[in-house]
């Protein structure tokens, strides 16, 4: 069986983490700033926060530009609904706005009619890790002297556009590294500034925030190292198999039942936090492995796309993005019928990735559309060519 998801575990982590507990307080300091260093390095540019979590980020980012009540950010409607509640929570509204059916992002044009004299920020959001149009974005907002435009990478810590990467095109960007992303530290993320002004102004908010719950790290790292071994070890796949076949015939969304039962034990519950040395040192290795890693997603994801059957339509990329393959999705007109027949052949396709979270979801047809007609194609890297074999197999069909 072929799960849709894999949860990063890396060789060595266990060891990383021991290592950081007994490290005296400025080993500790050495651990945030090293991997602060390695992920300035990776991005090219800006100045690197460790935070709690990506969604925490994204309010320290809103409340170092000033924005809060009386204001709104333009956001995507097909997005996750944490990203409007971060933005609910300083007292700003997001205001949604519809994207392309192809690349699932935001465009020039939805920007364009969304702004209006309460915009402060557009939130360019690369879905999936598919580099969003965030250079014509930019362009278009440029005579708007009080829109910051920001960047929403949770999915694409490895993305570009035109050789540049994601996140170094606004005045801000977040990433996540919950337990499925490229970086695993079992909760936590990175705020990426521009300038060092913005980003003194962030670190000032964050320095401020309690290290998280050693009690609560080791609960994701325990939870995160069961759920990678039933995504990745023979054994567990033959009995996850099983229980998702069950799950078809009853009808049970396994996704829904991830989400109530297992997701709140693999992510920072309370986002209010620092980044703890812990996870600073789990974070590393994973940096330097960053590179192979996504060099054998891409080439995953190439291979995939290209099998794809006529009932499949895979994302549309814009010129000169490299997409960071979070997810590598199709979208199809009978998603159950697609689903059961994978399913059937021993792959499990996901549905749903991403929800439409607007508040009347009905003013936004296209991300309504593609979170019924969306389906999640098995492509993490730990895939072995005999596993990516079968996926086309079934792909074909």
């Amino acid at each position: 069986m072929i799960a849709r998801r894999t949860i990063h575990f890396y060789p060595g982590e266990l060891g990383d983490v021991y290592a950081a507990m007994i490290a005296v307080p400025d080993e500790r300091a050495a651990l945030l700033a090293a991997f602060e260093d390695a992920f300035t390095r990776h991005m090219g540019a800006g100045h690197a926060i460790p935070v709690g979590s990506g969604r925490l980020g994204l309010r320290l980012m809103l409340g170092a530009l000033g924005i809060g009540a009386g204001h709104e950010v333009i956001v995507p409607a097909f997005t996750d609904e944490s990203v409007p509640d971060a933005i609910r929570a300083v007292g700003a509204t997001p205001r949604f706005v519809d994207v392309d059916r192809g690349t699932m992002n935001l465009t020039v044009s939805g920007v364009a009619a969304a702004l209006g004299p309460s915009t402060r920020a557009v939130l360019a959001t690369h879905i999936f890790g598919n580099p969003c149009d965030v250079k014509g974005i930019g362009g278009l907002i440029e005579g708007w002297s009080d829109v910051a435009l920001l960047e929403d990478c949770a999915h694409a810590i490895d993305a570009s556009l035109d050789g540049q990467r994601c996140g170094t095109f606004g005045r801000a960007a977040m990433f996540s590294f919950v337990v499925t992303k490229a970086v695993n530290t079992f909760g936590g993320g990175m705020v990426l500034a521009s300038s060092l002004e913005l980003a003194a102004q962030i670190r000032q908010r964050a320095s401020a925030l309690p290290e998280p719950a050693l009690g609560g790290i080791f609960r994701r790292i325990a939870t995160g190292l069961t759920l990678s071994r039933a995504t990745t070890q023979k054994g567990m796949r033959t009995a996850l198999g099983v229980a998702l076949r069950s799950f078809d015939r009853l009808g049970v969304d396994p996704v829904a039942l991830y989400d109530r039962t297992v997701r709140s034990s693999t992510q920072n519950a309370q986002a209010d936090n620092a980044l703890s040395a812990l996870q600073a040192a789990v974070a590393l290795p994973q940096m330097r492995a960053l590179p192979a890693h996504q060099a054998r997603r891409n080439a995953i994801a190439i291979r995939l796309r290209q099998a794809l059957g006529p009932n499949l339509t895979p994302q549309r990329m814009l010129p000169g993005a490299q997409h960071a393959w979070y997810f590598v999705v199709a979208t199809t007109d009978d998603v159950p019928d697609v689903v059961r027949r994978a399913l059937s052949r021993g792959v499990d396709l996901g549905v749903r990735p991403m929800r439409n979270v607007a508040d009347d979801p009905s003013a936004f047809p296209n991300a309504a559309w593609l979170e019924t007609h969306t389906v999640q194609i098995p492509a993490y890297p730990e895939l072995s060519d005999m596993d990516v074999a079968r996926i086309i197999a079934a792909l074909r069909r």
